[in-house]
């Protein structure tokens, strides 16, 4: 064994993989129930349903690169790369609120109405 190698370590690696998995699931389930609420034209549904299929199918996903994962998403809609650059950028922005739910209540109930930013801290 490496003499820097610690045991505690390869546990939080491993506690810290199962709330990402969890994250994932929850966050799976969000998209599907609230995919047509946050997006109205069948154009961005499609691309946004796209996205989310390689969130299910990462684990099969050799290149992260973003350029790729663009392809990947221009083959599977059709449609320019504009318009996925704004489906992501709306995406991103209710990530970044589910992830913080997640992390401040351990679970994704719904939507947080306020910006993140706006949020305290002891909430």
């Amino acid at each position: 064994m490496p003499e820097n190698w610690n045991p505690e370590n390869d546990f939080k690696e491993t506690q810290h993989n199962e709330e990402f998995k969890i994250f994932n699931v929850r966050m799976l389930e969000y998209w599907d129930e609230n995919l047509n609420r946050i997006f109205t034209k069948k154009r961005d549904i499609q691309i946004a349903d796209s996205i989310l299929e390689l969130f299910r199918r990462a684990e099969h996903i050799e290149s992260f690169n973003k350029k790729s994962l663009y392809l990947l998403v221009r083959e599977m809609t059709g449609h320019k790369t504009h318009y996925i650059t704004k489906v992501v950028a709306k995406m991103k922005e209710t990530q970044i609120k589910l992830y913080h739910q997640f992390l401040d209540e351990g679970d994704i109930t719904e939507e947080d109405k306020d910006p993140f930013w706006a949020r305290t801290i002891n909430r």
